[in-house]
Parts: C-alpha cells; sequence; structure tokens
C-alpha cells in the first residue's frame, strides 16, 4: 500500500479508528429517522459491525454491518439532505 493510501483511503473503505462517533444519513427511514451517529463498533466471525444511534432520540438504536455503510444507495457520510426528508 502506497503512503497516499495509509492517509487517504479509497473512497470504499471505511476507516475503523476514525468509525466511533461519525455521522451517518440513511437514504430511507430507519425506525423513523435518517440521521444517526456511531457508537460502537464490534468485531465477530462474520465481520465488522456498528451501532447507530439516531441523533435526535439516542434510545432508538440498532446494529448494522460496516459493509452496509459502503453502500452509496443506502447510505451516505456525514449528514446530508435526503429528498425523501424534503416531500
Amino acid at each position: 500500500m502506497s503512503s497516499f493510501n495509509k492517509v487517504h483511503p479509497p473512497r470504499n473503505q471505511i476507516p475503523r479508528g476514525r468509525v466511533i462517533g461519525s455521522k451517518w444519513t440513511s437514504r430511507t427511514e430507519r425506525e423513523g429517522w435518517v440521521h444517526f451517529h456511531v457508537i460502537t463498533l464490534s468485531h465477530d466471525e462474520g465481520g465488522y459491525r456498528v451501532e447507530l444511534a439516531a441523533s435526535c432520540e439516542r434510545k432508538t438504536r440498532f446494529w448494522v454491518d460496516l459493509e452496509e455503510l459502503k453502500n452509496p444507495g443506502a447510505w451516505a457520510p456525514g449528514w446530508v439532505k435526503n429528498a425523501k426528508t424534503s416531500e
């Protein structure tokens, strides 16, 4: 791996060391919300999973595979205006 890739991972990779606390926007409502924070990172035989909490209601939580966050059709990094929420 080149030194550039160590500092700037490819776009489809999520740096596990910086995922906790990161913000994500779901392309569809999940449990009534679209904006989430990553609060926990877990690893098991199936790979890495993250626990997401709704930003406006911290008690709304669920787990997703870290790979799922790489799907731009399902998730966007950061908080972005979602066409679904503007209707």
